[in-house]
């Protein structure tokens, strides 16, 4: 019985913490271009949970792989630029 209440505990503070984390991550990703925050949600899976290649952004968008890195690049380095702002780890 509190091994039952203990594991539904933890899932509750597991659900809690997903849920932060999702809302940290979508505050930040608000401070990035259209085209920016696309790829970096198809790259990173943010939807999927299965992460796209930069060739596969590249075919999405229309460019080569390099200009979707070339956005990936810009838009990371945006964030951290948002994280030290911040003091917060993105």
């Amino acid at each position: 019985m509190l091994k039952d209440m203990l594991e539904a505990e933890d899932r509750t503070d597991s659900v809690t913490v997903s849920r932060q984390l999702r809302e940290k991550i979508e505050k930040a990703l608000a401070h990035l271009t259209a085209r920016e925050k696309q790829i970096i949600t198809l790259r990173y899976g943010l939807t999927t949970g299965e992460p796209a290649t930069l060739e596969d952004c590249g075919i999405i968008f229309g460019f080569g792989k390099e200009r979707a890195r070339q956005i990936q690049d810009t838009a990371l380095a945006r964030l951290r630029r948002i994280a030290a702002k911040s003091g917060e780890f993105v």
